[in-house]
């Protein structure tokens, strides 16, 4: 009879210990997760080329801001050979997004930045829908030549 005891006794310490947690937290995380879906991650080896830039696509992810649904792209811009504190403007190297041939509307736009060698940037779009496929454009631009490269993105 006493390891009966014991078992119910483990129990209600088992529950009250449950009871004692933050379910409010837990219901924020379920809550955060349904409004961020990360789309899409990658190894630091996928790298798209474009003459003095090499872009490292770090993550895409689609989440609900309001009563509007945007997907963000992180990226790393790497640049060896050109001289540190170099300031790259958007007539330089831009990220631009369209769905179904629209273009999408952009978020925060970067409108330049100072490269040291490294440096990581989000872009932020409004989407027109939660389906069909985003199509990411990375134009760059240096002295001799115009680069484009594409990037597209299946939504769930």
């Amino acid at each position: 009879m006493r390891i009966i005891d014991k078992c119910i006794l483990l129990g209600i310490t088992l529950v009250s210990l449950a009871a004692c947690t933050n379910p409010e937290s837990l219901i924020e995380k379920d809550r955060k997760s349904e409004e961020e879906k990360i789309l899409e991650t990658f190894s630091d080896k996928e790298i798209i080329k474009l003459a003095d830039l090499d872009i490292q696509l770090k993550e895409v992810e689609q989440s609900n801001e309001g009563d509007r649904s945007v997907i963000s792209l992180t990226l790393v811009v790497i640049s060896d050979s050109l001289p540190e504190k170099t300031e790259i403007d958007n007539h330089i190297f831009s990220v631009t997004a369209e769905q179904n041939q629209e273009p999408l509307t952009s978020i925060d736009a970067i409108d330049s930045f100072v490269l040291d060698n490294k440096k990581e940037l989000t872009y932020r779009f409004i989407l027109h829908s939660n389906t069909d496929v985003v199509l990411f454009t990375f134009d760059y631009t240096n002295n001799s030549q115009h680069m484009t490269k594409h990037y597209d993105v299946y939504l769930e």
